[in-house]
């Protein structure tokens, strides 16, 4: 696999290249380690794909992350508390997991557990290859916005398959060129930080 399309939003694309071009080269080089003809695939139940052999996003996603975690990347996790008590969220957020336990007791608010998963995290850049569905696109932007206003990144990265990759891929899958059609739309409104979209293919 390999990438054939880059869009650079608020110049996150010329940050790396000038900040962290090893990243982006470890990251070429996961992608060239998968050959999917070589892995296993599945035979389409979808009405509209029925009985096609398609790709299996579940082993690309695993041989992908595996090399990259070899390298150094790791993944991240936060823990926090969520309420309907928005003073609460406010002055808690930043706080510790415990510490945020202890002043919703004081307080008597009613909190739910809840956390905040970087998939894959390396020298303040954060990635995610997302091979499942359109929407969790989205869900991903909004998690490298909020990281990086947690000062936990200073770039964020997000891998589609293009329209040609998608093809033999169940549907509902994000596609590259539509999500940058939604971020061209918000004319750089959103999202309103450095972030690299790149579109992959066989």
């Amino acid at each position: 696999m390999q990438i054939v399309e880059q869009y650079s939003h608020l110049n996150g694309l010329e940050f790396l290249n000038v900040n962290k071009p090893h990243l982006i080269e470890e990251i070429k080089k996961s992608l060239s380690l998968i050959n999917v003809n070589d892995i296993q695939k599945k035979t389409s139940k979808e009405k509209t794909k029925l009985k096609k052999i398609l790709y299996s996003p579940t082993l690309i996603k695993k041989k992908f992350e595996n090399y990259l975690f070899s390298n150094g990347w790791r993944s991240h996790k936060r823990d926090f508390l969520i309420s309907s008590d928005i003073q609460f969220m406010k002055s808690a957020y930043k706080e510790h997991v415990k510490i945020q336990n202890e002043m919703a007791k004081k307080r008597k608010i009613i909190t739910y557990k809840s956390s905040n998963k970087i998939n894959l995290l390396k020298e303040r850049v954060s990635i995610n290859l997302q091979l499942g569905k359109y929407s969790f696109v989205h869900f991903d932007i909004f998690n490298h916005i909020s990281n990086y206003q947690d000062d936990i990144i200073d770039c964020g990265i997000i891998i589609l398959p293009t329209k040609s990759m998608t093809n033999l891929m169940s549907t509902g899958v994000p596609i590259y060129e539509r999500h940058i059609h939604e971020i061209l739309r918000c004319r750089g409104a959103y999202p309103n930080i450095p972030l690299v979209l790149m579109g992959i293919d066989n």
